[in-house]
């Protein structure tokens, strides 16, 4: 079987996790092994530089510290869970990769696309989604919706912070044909029914 490496990206609050479970039981029950993972996270190194990140203590972090260490938790990532998943032929599903930094720190911060690229080439060379599944929601749902911490960095950004997050991820979907722009508004199965329709459409398995 080809190596199927499937990633969500999508604001705070947009449901990524309960749609990762259910596409993850979907492919189990078609007899498919399947690795699910996270950015920043997945191994203990990456899970410690996510802590780091995510610490809400930590807000006057630079947006250039803020990139490196995004990065650095991608190439341990990426050698220790991704890659030698889908080896062993597993199909990877990961919460989050290179477009967050894309579009959080290259566009959102300000950094530049550019920049972000050339560094992200440095971390995981030529490792890429077979697709991107981007959960589009307006950010002051998605935040009504939520009830993770309340000393969570990113979520103490602001609204108009994730409105620039929301418009780069819109933006960046019409350049790259792998990213899919799926509606999070609705209910959870009808939001499900879509993902499922772009993975029978795009992914022959």
């Amino acid at each position: 079987m080809k190596k199927i490496f499937i990633t969500f990206e999508g604001g705070e609050g947009s449901g990524k996790s309960t749609q990762i479970e259910l596409l993850k039981n979907y492919f189990l029950k078609k007899g498919l092994p399947v690795t699910l993972t996270r950015e920043p996270g997945g191994s203990l190194i990456c899970e410690q530089i996510r802590d780091v990140l995510k610490d809400g203590n930590n807000g006057k972090m630079g947006k250039v510290t803020e990139l490196l260490l995004f990065s650095a938790a991608r190439s341990q990532h990426a050698e220790d869970i991704i890659v030698p998943a889908l080896d062993r032929g597993d199909i990877v599903i990961s919460d989050r990769f290179y477009d967050s930094s894309i579009v959080y720190q290259g566009y959102a911060r300000g950094l530049g696309e550019k920049l972000v690229r050339e560094v992200t080439k440095i971390a995981i060379g030529n490792l890429e989604p077979t697709l991107t599944l981007y959960l589009n929601i307006d950010p002051e749902l998605a935040f009504k919706r939520k009830n993770g911490p309340d000393n969570d960095r990113f979520e103490k950004a602001g609204l108009d912070f994730h409105i620039q997050v929301r418009n780069a991820y819109i933006n960046l979907a019409k350049k790259e044909k792998r990213i899919k722009v799926i509606d999070a508004s609705k209910r959870i199965e009808e939001v499900f029914a879509s993902i499922v329709k772009v993975i029978e459409d795009k992914i022959q398995i």
